[in-house]
């Protein structure tokens, strides 16, 4: 266990691929996703019911369906990146999904009160995590090498670290002093304090999905009443590269270094969402939802590899494979909706969420998070979403276009940080048509979000965080039957 901790604390202290406050955000977070009615007003769904992304919000709009459906939504996404370091690069990325598919029975009961009960069960991506990143700039004040050498330094040749410490010394990236030995003291082959090009290749994939299951009933087509059972599911897996090269001054004819890491990750978690509408008339109604913490178990596999180039040579050092098991604790969310519609033509649905990302919580049998949980409680702060969105009847206005609807929606994501100045951390702008008959519909969105990061390349007593700027285009389609 000792050793467990020490490995934490080590990569914690360099990389960012340790378990810490990125990751608790990181999985918490859901975006934009689900079928094409749904992304197109901006997920604003939760007083409207009668869609399968409801089962994943507020389950009680499964109470809403009156026939039996199965559907699917693929999708397309474009990711784009500009990175500000010294120089501004811009990195995309174009993924292909399937962004939801589920089925839906809805059956009639004979009962006073209670008009039918109904059942759902599919899979829906919540979050994507495909992205590329690329920073590079010159710097002539320090290197990612002071770190390894800092790590290193205090530690004989046998105590250094498996991940940075021992592949530095073993690629001659730091060495002991000649004619001196092994003494715990080392030195590096670069200069750190001349100028330099250093850049940072990052490249992610991987989604958060969920897997529902879902009842719901209606209670006189006034009150309707449901709730799923949800089980996440993580996929991420992050490579990336980081070089320094074209020094004004090195060591031992030392003329570049990479170093890179690779992190894979996999879990799976529980929740429970519970949800009510209410039809307060004809035109109006009120939505709630609730949705548990969800507990994931998550397993993580990381390794390094670092490789020295001089004129003549080439040195690479592998670390061993680091597998390492914890538990994540997301923060719990509450839903307010409302809805109406105005002369049958235009229908319109506001959401406000809740949620504090401060109360996520990393535990392990392993190993301790005080830091960790601490900075999770310190750093992050309670978030208010807000979404809105509108359907257009175009057929009660234009008769030739019977059964078209244009869609618009928006939705604003309250600032996650304290210390962020601005007050959303992701805006999403979305725009979509549908068509629907008693046998099928098709649905087609297009959703662009923006958001603003920012990245560690080592140490931020050594170096500023490098500011990111990130765009994604998505579009949705989704084709159902009913029966």
């Amino acid at each position: 266990m000792k050793k467990i901790f020490l490995i934490v604390l080590i990569l914690n202290s360099i990389s960012v691929f340790a378990q810490n406050e990125i990751d608790a955000l990181r999985y918490s977070k859901d975006g934009i996703f689900g079928t094409a009615k749904f992304t197109s007003m901006g997920g604003s769904f939760g007083a409207l019911g009668g869609d399968f992304s409801n089962l994943h919000f507020n389950p009680a709009g499964l109470g809403l369906y009156q026939n039996s459906e199965v559907f699917i939504s693929p999708s397309m996404h474009l990711n784009k990146v500009k990175s500000y370091y010294t120089q501004k690069i811009e990195s995309e990325k174009v993924d292909l999904s399937i962004s939801n598919l589920g089925i839906i029975f809805s059956s009639p009961i004979k009962n006073k009160n209670w008009n039918r009960i109904n059942f759902g069960i599919g899979i829906s991506t919540l979050n994507s995590y495909d992205q590329d990143i690329t920073i590079q700039g010159q710097n002539k004040f320090n290197s990612l090498a002071d770190k390894i050498l800092d790590l290193a330094n205090g530690n004989y040749i046998n105590e250094l670290d498996d991940f940075y410490g021992y592949p530095g010394f073993m690629t001659y990236l730091i060495d002991t002093t000649v004619g001196v030995g092994d003494n715990g003291q080392y030195f590096l082959n670069i200069n750190s304090s001349t100028n330099k090009t250093q850049r940072k290749i990052i490249s992610s994939n991987g989604n958060k999905n969920e897997l529902v299951f879902s009842f719901a009933s209606s209670m006189n087509d006034k009150l309707y009443i449901g709730t799923t059972f949800g089980f996440p599911i993580i996929n991420y897996n992050e490579s990336s590269k980081y070089s320094e090269f074209d020094f004004d001054e090195s060591q031992n004819a030392l003329k570049s270094y990479d170093l890179k890491e690779n992190l894979s990750v996999y879990g799976q978690g529980v929740n429970l969402k519970l949800g009510m509408i209410a039809r307060l008339n004809q035109h109006t109604n009120l939505g709630l939802s609730l949705q548990s913490p969800t507990l994931f178990n998550i397993e993580e596999t990381f390794y390094t590899e670092i490789v020295t180039y001089t004129d003549s040579n080439r040195y690479n050092w592998n670390s061993p494979y680091n597998y390492f098991e914890y538990e994540l604790l997301t923060p719990a969310k509450i839903i307010f909706s409302g809805s109406t519609r105005i002369k049958n033509i235009l229908l319109l649905n506001a959401d406000f969420e809740v949620i504090n990302y401060s109360y996520a919580n990393l535990s392990s049998k392993n190993a301790e998070f005080i830091n960790e949980n601490n900075s999770i409680d310190s750093l992050f702060i309670q978030s208010q979403n807000i979404r809105l969105g509108a359907d257009l009847d175009l057929g009660e206005i234009v008769r030739e276009f019977k059964g078209v609807k244009l869609r618009t929606g928006i939705a604003l994501n309250g600032k996650i940080y304290e210390s962020s100045k601005d007050n959303f951390s992701s805006e999403n702008y979305s725009f979509g048509i549908g068509t629907n008959n008693n046998f099928y519909f098709l649905d087609l969105s297009y959703i662009l979000h923006k958001s603003k990061d920012s990245h560690n390349l080592y140490s931020q007593n050594l170096i500023s965080p490098i500011n990111l700027v990130n765009t994604n285009h998505s579009i949705i389609f989704t084709l159902g039957f009913r029966y």
